[in-house]
């Protein structure tokens, strides 16, 4: 009788404090990678300036892991030093791996930009900033070079 109480208060035990350490673990993998995001910092500035040949400045580094993944990412928000108004994203895997960043695609939106806002200012007063952004399908941002400006990728596609 003992023994059966016994391995039911086991159970039961188990059952009861399962949820807090499946949490508890849950909570722990953010804690460390969390802790690493200098990691993640020095890959990602590592590869911009090896691929672009400027320097970078990190805004804001975020943990994702999204329940159901074997791995987690890291998303970090840069600039270049030289040009602070071109904000874009890299991510990088929780093995610091740079698998995507924005550059080309954030420097083209940006001269857009300053060719649009000022047709489209006196339309809306004050607002007309909010109202431009320039997207670029992947086909156009695997033709083109970072070098390219944003003209000449329009002449050549005007649709």
């Amino acid at each position: 009788m003992k023994k059966a109480l016994l391995i039911i208060g086991i159970i039961v035990g188990l059952l009861v404090i399962s949820p807090f350490l499946l949490l508890g673990v849950y909570a722990l993998d953010f804690v460390y990678y969390d802790a690493n995001d200098d990691k993640a910092e020095k890959a990602a500035l590592g590869y911009l300036e090896e691929k672009y040949g400027e320097r970078f400045e990190i805004d804001d580094v975020e943990y994702n892991h999204i329940l159901g993944d074997d791995e987690g990412s890291y998303i970090l928000s840069v600039h270049p030093e030289a040009r602070p108004d071109i904000t874009f994203g890299v991510d990088t895997t929780e093995k610091y791996q740079v698998t995507r960043d924005g550059y080309k695609e954030s420097n083209w939106s940006n001269q857009f930009r300053k060719e649009m806002i000022p047709i489209i200012e006196p339309l809306f007063q004050g607002t007309g900033e909010y109202y431009v952004y320039g997207s670029f399908p992947s086909e156009i941002e695997e033709r083109y070079q970072f070098e390219d400006s944003y003209q000449t990728i329009y002449q050549e596609n005007p649709h």
